[in-house]
C-alpha cells in the first residue's frame, strides 16, 4: 500500500476512536446517572439498618438497667438492716449534743431481723445518753418498717431530735420514716415482753420491711 491509502486507514481509525471515545464518555455520565439514585437507596437503607440496629441496642441496654435495678431493689429488700457497732457509736456522738432524751421501742414481730435493728437503734441510743425502753410487742397494730412517733405534748427540742435521729439512720441506710400521728393516739400493744419506760418522749416502732 502506498502512503496515500495508509493515511486514509489512520484517518478513519481516529474517526473511530474519536467515536469510541465520545461512547465512553457519554456512557460514563450515563452510568453515573443510574448509578447515583442506587447508591442513595443503598447508603439509606444502610442508614436505616443502623439506626434500627442503634434502637435496638438502645433497648436492650434500657431493659438490662431495668432488670439491674430490679435486682438491686429487691436484693435492698432481702438484705437485713444492719448497724455496726461504729455505726451506732456515731450515731450516737452525733445525737448526745442534742440532750438526752426518752425513747420507747417496740418490736412487732419476732423475726431475728426485727429484734436485731431493734437492739442496734437501743445501742445506739444509749451511746447518746437516751433513756430507753426496749419491748417485743405481742398484738396491736400492725407495722411495716420503722415508724418514729413523738409525743404530742414535745417540745421543739424533741421534735428536733426526733428528726435527726430519723436523719441519722437513714445516712446508715435504714430506712425510716416521722408518724404524722403523736404517739398518744397510736394504741400500744396488748401485751409486751421486756421493760416500758413511763411517759416516754418518742416512740420506736419496728415491724418487718
Amino acid at each position: 500500500m502506498n502512503d496515500a491509502t495508509w493515511l486514509s486507514i489512520i484517518d478513519k481509525g481516529k474517526v473511530v476512536a474519536a467515536f469510541l471515545v465520545v461512547i465512553g464518555v457519554g456512557g460514563e455520565f450515563l452510568a453515573d446517572y443510574i448509578e447515583g439514585p442506587i447508591i442513595k437507596r443503598r447508603d439509606e437503607s444502610l442508614r436505616l439498618d443502623i439506626a434500627h440496629a442503634d434502637e435496638r441496642a438502645a433497648s436492650a441496654n434500657e431493659t438490662a438497667e431495668r432488670e439491674r435495678l430490679a435486682r438491686l431493689q429487691l436484693e435492698a429488700r432481702l438484705a437485713p438492716r444492719v448497724l455496726t457497732s461504729d455505726q451506732q457509736k456515731s450515731i450516737g456522738v452525733a445525737l448526745r449534743r442534742l440532750g438526752t432524751f426518752s425513747v420507747q421501742i417496740f418490736t412487732y414481730s419476732d423475726v431475728t431481723e426485727v429484734t436485731n435493728i431493734g437492739n442496734a437503734i437501743g445501742a445506739a441510743l444509749a451511746h447518746a445518753g437516751w433513756t430507753v425502753g426496749f419491748a417485743q410487742a405481742q398484738g396491736g397494730i400492725s407495722v411495716s418498717g420503722i415508724v418514729l412517733a413523738v409525743s404530742e405534748k414535745a417540745p421543739t427540742a424533741v421534735r428536733d431530735a426526733a428528726t435527726h435521729l430519723a436523719n441519722e439512720l437513714r445516712a446508715e441506710g435504714i430506712g425510716i420514716s416521722l408518724s404524722d400521728v403523736p404517739l398518744e393516739r397510736i394504741p400500744g400493744p396488748g401485751m409486751y415482753y421486756g421493760n416500758e419506760i413511763n411517759d416516754p418522749q418518742m416512740r420506736v416502732m419496728i415491724g418487718t420491711k
